[in-house]
């Protein structure tokens, strides 16, 4: 078999391996079947019913022809890389690309036809020019290349974005962008009380933001350029933040409410680090924010650690047949504080009978006082055996005025002074302010002189319980600084004893600034007078001149060295005096005139000093005008009555131009009397900025 496969014709290699393989095959069958055969007798088997034979085909071998080895086709890949190559080394011009920039946008972005628009003026980029050209073409217009993955259609969509032809997708979502930052609180205050850079801007840029305390996260959502701009200014803001803790001589608590308020008036924020502790944030560029905050701290501190109940007054009156009057709290001391009034107030209503018959008390009984006489509680006043002063009282004259409604209306009190309970339940359920005010009939600021100062007051917490006897006493200290202190100045005609003891400081230009401290005690009842278009405050006190404290001659010091400098001189919150701490409860500039006007009869008359202030809360930051007699009482029963009778005589004039005090009228009354301060504070919203710059300037000016 393998001689006939041999003389054949070779047709390829392959079927002469096949044949020797079915050679060999078939040579190793025939040799096991004969060794697998028995060597015994042969038994022969008895045969099948039916046997199929099967015999194996040999397969015919088939001829092929022999394929010479050639060339590979070209890889996919290698085409790319050569096409990438051959365009990286091909120099794209300006020329070029301006051929396939369309014409200026006409469609806005939101119109629907702007869609179809876009399509069309992307197509020749596409065509023209491959991944590896509009990658260049990015370098000729300055774009930053995105990363080599992104596709060759958002390559192109960079280009037109230049061409002001943004990307549909692309110009959705850069006007809804939104972006969360981590802001802490006083961040988050700040932020929300710009309104001269990022609010403003905000609102200019239709950006909306969004602060959550939970997550303590500020949401910022608007056009992506706008929202940048913003996060930019927030992050610089937050730079500028300082911190600072506070803590005060006494023990005393704040409401969250309370800081809150403290914190949007003064523009300083305010929070709690723990129980005891109180942290100030505030901006560097504004560090006044901080000592306005710090400033009405420690005089709400002051406030709520000085709680307590004044008594009833009973007061007789000059006239018999006028019957006689008495004085009923109109709030406790709590809710006064609550609704930011700083001081107990009264009605005086009239009681018909004789002084000697007061009326019944049992509808007070929860307030646990007696009636007191007015006038014992005036004259009982007293620092100590070493005081020699006689107590001294100012009538303030002034109206009380409800609020609601976002408007000012008359206190509407009972008239019935018999039926007590519905009086003190009416007094103590009205939320009223107190406004002093110069009425025209008193006389013209224009046509007086006037001079400038600065006051600061310090106040102690008073200790001792309410009684018929002994009233609680606040010491307070005093302490006014002028350029002029002599006997012919208008601080000197007011109280004589300011020319003498005031403590001088001379800078080393020849400039001198004086101050002087006077110490004492204090008092203050307002009164709502019936039947009168105006009320009255009467502030009773008595105080002798003290020496200077040293922190107050410090604080004088600095202000002649910073005479030239527009900057703020800060002066103590509080300060240690004889074992006692004094708290900074007013600090105002103040501008001064004076008026004398005839009291008593017609037949003999007499001439009080009348004084008015035009004066700068240097914490709430508007001006206020008060009008103040002062009349100095003794013991003596014509003292008592020459005081009734020139308190009298001011409100006469006073209530004359009734008109001017009434709700209708008060803002543009006020108003005008506020416009004779404009020289030295300028307009209240102004009056705050201003007062950084200007603070001493008229003070110090010989």
């Amino acid at each position: 078999m393998l001689r006939t496969l041999l003389e054949r014709p070779v047709a390829s290699t392959r079927s002469l391996q096949r044949a020797l393989c079915i050679s060999a095959s078939c040579s190793f069958s025939s040799t096991t079947r004969r060794a697998n055969e028995p060597v015994g007798p042969v038994v022969t088997p008895s045969p099948p019913q039916t046997q199929k034979i099967r015999t194996r085909k040999a397969s015919k071998p088939i001829a092929t022809a022999v394929v010479h080895a050639g060339p590979l086709p070209e890889n996919k890949i290698l085409s790319r890389v050569r096409e990438i190559e051959q365009q990286q080394t091909t120099t794209i011009t300006l020329e070029e690309v301006e051929r396939c920039r369309p014409p200026d946008r006409s469609l806005k972005t939101t119109s629907p036809k702007y869609k179809q628009a876009y399509l069309q003026v992307i197509k020749p980029l596409l065509k023209s020019f491959g991944k590896g050209q509009l990658l260049q073409i990015l370098g000729l217009y300055n774009i930053e290349r995105p990363s080599p993955t992104v596709p060759k259609q958002h390559i192109a969509g960079l280009i037109l974005k230049s061409w002001d032809w943004p990307a549909v997708d692309e110009e959705k979502r850069e006007r809804n962008y939104r972006k969360a930052l981590r802001l802490t609180p006083n961040e988050a205050f700040f932020v929300m009380t710009d309104t001269e850079n990022i609010v403003s801007s905000a609102r200019r840029e239709n950006v909306l933001l969004d602060y959550s305390r939970e997550s303590l996260s500020l949401q910022v959502k608007g056009p992506k350029n706008a929202v940048q701009n913003i996060i930019v200014a927030i992050k610089e803001l937050s730079k500028e933040i300082i911190y600072e803790p506070i803590s005060f001589p006494f023990k005393t608590q704040f409401s969250d409410s309370s800081l809150e308020d403290i914190s949007r008036s003064s523009g300083a924020f305010i929070q709690r680090t723990n129980d005891i502790q109180l942290q100030i944030s505030f901006k560097k560029a504004s560090p006044q924010s901080a000592w306005s905050a710090k400033q009405a701290l420690v005089r709400l501190g002051y406030m709520n650690a000085t709680d307590s109940r004044e008594p009833f007054f009973y007061l007789s009156s000059t006239n018999t047949q006028d019957g006689s009057y008495v004085l009923l709290p109109s709030v406790s001391r709590q809710i006064a504080l609550a609704g930011k009034d700083e001081l107990p107030t009264y009605r005086l209503t009239r009681v018909d009978g004789t002084c000697s018959a007061p009326p019944p008390m049992d509808a007070v009984k929860d307030w646990e006082s007696s009636i007191v006489n007015l006038r014992e509680w005036v004259q009982d006043i007293t620092t100590g055996s070493k005081e020699s002063a006689l107590p001294r009282v100012d009538v303030i004259p002034g109206v009380r005025l409800v609020s609601g409604d976002h408007a000012f209306h008359p206190s509407a009190f009972p008239q019935d002074g018999t039926n007590l309970s519905k009086a003190v339940e009416a007094l103590r359920s009205e939320k009223s302010t107190f406004h002093p005010c110069v009425p025209v009939g008193v006389f013209d600021l224009r046509s007086t002189s006037n001079q400038y100062f600065q006051r600061l007051t310090y106040s102690t917490i008073p200790s001792g319980s309410i009684a018929t006897s002994r009233p609680v006493e606040t010491s307070f200290i005093d302490f006014v600084v002028a350029s002029d202190m002599n006997e012919t100045s208008l601080l000197g005609r007011q109280t004589p004893a300011l020319a003498s003891g005031a403590c001088e400081v001379e800078s080393a230009d020849g400039k001198k600034i004086y101050g002087h401290c006077s110490q004492g005690v204090r008092r203050t009842v307002d009164v709502v007078l019936p039947d009168s278009p105006i009320d009255v405050r009467l502030v009773v006190s008595k105080s002798n001149p003290q020496p200077t404290p040293e922190p107050l001659r410090n604080y004088l010091q600095e202000i002649i060295n910073r005479s030239t400098e527009p900057a703020h001189v800060e002066p103590p919150l509080y300060m240690w005096v004889e074992d006692q701490v004094f708290v900074l409860t007013s600090f105002a500039n103040v501008r001064g005139g004076m008026k004398e006007i005839k009291c008593g009869s017609s037949d003999a008359p007499t001439l009080t000093k009348v004084f008015t202030e035009i004066s700068l809360n240097n914490e709430l930051g508007y001006p206020e005008s008060i009008c103040r007699m002062m009349c100095a009482l003794d013991q003596t029963e014509e003292s008592w009555q020459r005081f009734l009778e020139e308190s009298n005589s001011l409100l006469t004039i006073a209530s004359k131009p009734a008109t001017a005090l009434r709700p209708e009228t008060f803002d543009k009354f006020q108003q005008e009397e506020d416009s004779e301060f404009q020289e030295l504070v300028g307009n209240p919203s102004e009056a705050h900025r201003k007062r950084e710059n200007n603070e001493f300037e008229e003070l110090i000016e010989l």
